[in-house]
């Protein structure tokens, strides 16, 4: 088991080269419009792309807890040892 988050290419990337990525064209695309006061959840490395329609504030945040602990440690420690992959 990899203790990295899976790494994806760019949406660009993918929309671009149907020989390199062939399965790309059955991916399910879901558009959301978020509006003053609504959060939208991304599950941990779920790829995903967001376009800005106004100027706005985006926060974005890591949760840790039990499941991912342990894996958690793993990378810090890795980063602190100045290795961030």
């Amino acid at each position: 088991m990899s203790n990295r988050a899976p790494e994806f290419p760019a949406l660009k990337s993918l929309e671009s080269d149907p020989t390199k990525y062939p399965l790309f064209e059955r991916a399910r695309r879901t558009e959301v419009v978020v509006a003053p006061g609504e959060v939208l959840w991304v599950p941990g490395g779920t790829p995903h792309f967001v376009e800005n329609l106004e100027d706005s504030v985006a926060y974005a945040g890591n949760y840790i807890d039990a499941s991912n602990y342990d894996k958690v440690c793993i990378i810090r420690e890795r980063c602190s040892a100045g290795n961030q992959k």
